[in-house]
C-alpha cells in the first residue's frame, strides 16, 4: 500500500506525464531544447586508437545490425542509427578490422539512453577500455 501511495504522489508531481512542447517558431528555445521525435539519431564514434573498428549494435531482444562507416584510427565518424535501437537496452561489441596492437579482446559495451539525439562512443587505445554515453560530448 506504501509503495501505491508513492507511485501516485510521483506521478502526481511529474504532471501525470504531460510534457510542455517547445514552440517551434521559438528559434532559441528549439536551438536550446532536444528533439526527441527523430526516428534517426547520432552516434559519434571517438577513435582513439591506431586499429580500424567496426560496430555492431544488438538489441536486449537479440537484433543484430553492422553500423556503416568503418572507423579508423584516430577519427571521429558520425553514424545514423534508429532512435528505438539506440534507447534499446542492448549494447555495442566493436569488431577490430586492421591495424593496431590488441592485447585484450573487446568487450560488449552497455547502451544507456540517449539525453537528446547524439550518443558518443570512445574507442579507447585497448578496446576493452571502450566505453558508450547516451550524451554528445
Amino acid at each position: 500500500m506504501r509503495a501505491l501511495i508513492v507511485l501516485a504522489a510521483l506521478l502526481a508531481m511529474q504532471g501525470c506525464g504531460r510534457h510542455v512542447g517547445v514552440d517551434p517558431r521559438d528559434e532559441a528555445a528549439v536551438a536550446g531544447g532536444c528533439d526527441r521525435s527523430s526516428a534517426t539519431v547520432t552516434l559519434k564514434a571517438i577513435n582513439q586508437g591506431t586499429f580500424s573498428v567496426k560496430v555492431h549494435l544488438v538489441t536486449r531482444s537479440g537484433f543484430h545490425q553492422s553500423l556503416h562507416p568503418t572507423v579508423h584510427g584516430f577519427q571521429t565518424e558520425e553514424i545514423s542509427v534508429g532512435r528505438r535501437l539506440m534507447d534499446s537496452g542492448g549494447h555495442l561489441i566493436l569488431e577490430i578490422t586492421g591495424g593496431g596492437l590488441v592485447m585484450s579482446p573487446p568487450r560488449p559495451i552497455p547502451l544507456n539512453p540517449m539525453s537528446c539525439s547524439v550518443g558518443t562512443l570512445w574507442i579507447a587505445p585497448s578496446p576493452s577500455m571502450s566505453s558508450y554515453a547516451g550524451a554528445e560530448f
